[in-house]
């Protein structure tokens, strides 16, 4: 067990539970001499207590994330590699590592990363599809196309994690539909060049998250609009003219109301704080 690894682990945002704890197995089972871990899946498996299948599925998670790669060996574990943790391997040789010869009598470990992008995952023993994923392209083709552009980010992979948290926020969308977003900003970004790249990448993140978290209006029966205009109008006769109450603006009002009525609640003007359509009534004294 690697205490490092496994603290570097815990304290990585990977937006799903069970991904969390196949990547925290991972790191537990990672050899700090040799800088990789060689679980086998079935290992992996029995650990977090869940199928092959779906073990296979959240490496393939943890890998579009650009969390670990993996070195593929000939009838063996994969093995696990964490670049952030930047260990060095030993300098023990290939045969002591215990792999097993080619046809022609050579090794060649292939390993999955930014410097070979197209390698399919049936390499991994993950999956048959060799269709790119969202998540692909985006840690893939645009991980590239952002690491060339002259626009002040240092670290291109952390960034485009700091976009995916953004644009998740506290949602529960899932990793692929926020790497699909993600995919169409770049796509929209790279048609049509910006001055400043970085800011327009991050506001942008941030309106794909508050598009995607706007309250939903409920859709009101006739009964629902009937009872939304009967409170109003209990507003309205428990205000209008009275003392301590001149100068309201109805209009305001009616469609704060609606607003709280359909959405659930809102920041109500009056008070500055969030209050559901039921304690706006109560404000004006009239539930």
């Amino acid at each position: 067990m690697s205490m490092k690894a496994f603290s570097w682990g815990m304290s990585q945002k990977v937006g799903d539970p069970t991904t969390k704890l196949v990547l925290l197995i991972i790191c537990d089972h990672y050899n700090d001499s040799y800088g990789y871990a060689f679980p086998s899946q079935e290992r992996l498996s029995e650990f977090a207590e869940c199928s092959v299948r779906t073990v296979r599925r959240h490496i393939k998670s943890l890998l579009d994330m650009g969390f670990i790669e993996v070195v593929a060996t000939p009838n063996m574990a994969n093995k696990y590699t964490i670049s952030a943790l930047k260990m060095e391997r030993t300098k023990c040789p290939p045969e002591e590592m215990g792999r097993t010869n080619r046809a022609n009598g050579e090794d060649k470990a292939d390993l999955r990363s930014l410097n070979n992008p197209y390698l399919i995952s049936n390499k991994l023993d993950i999956s048959d599809n060799t269709t790119k994923t969202y998540g692909d392209l985006v840690y893939q083709d645009h991980l590239q196309w952002l690491a060339k552009q002259d626009c002040g980010i240092k670290y291109p992979r952390p960034f485009l994690g700091k976009l995916r948290e953004i644009i998740k926020g506290k949602s529960a969308l899932p990793n692929e539909k926020v790497y699909e977003h993600l995919h169409k900003l770049f796509v929209e970004v790279q048609a049509n060049p910006k001055g400043d790249l970085q800011s327009y990448l991050m506001k942008s993140a941030q309106t794909i998250n508050d598009r995607l978290n706007k309250p939903k209006d409920r859709v009101l029966t006739d009964q629902a609009k009937a009872l939304m205009e009967s409170n109003f109008q209990k507003i309205y006769k428990a205000t209008k003219d009275v003392a301590g109450w001149g100068g309201l603006d109805y209009l305001a009002i009616r469609k704060e109301y609606e607003t709280a009525f359909k959405q659930g609640s809102i920041v109500f003007s009056h008070t500055k704080q969030k209050a559901t359509a039921d304690e706006i009534l109560e404000y004006f004294g009239v539930k």
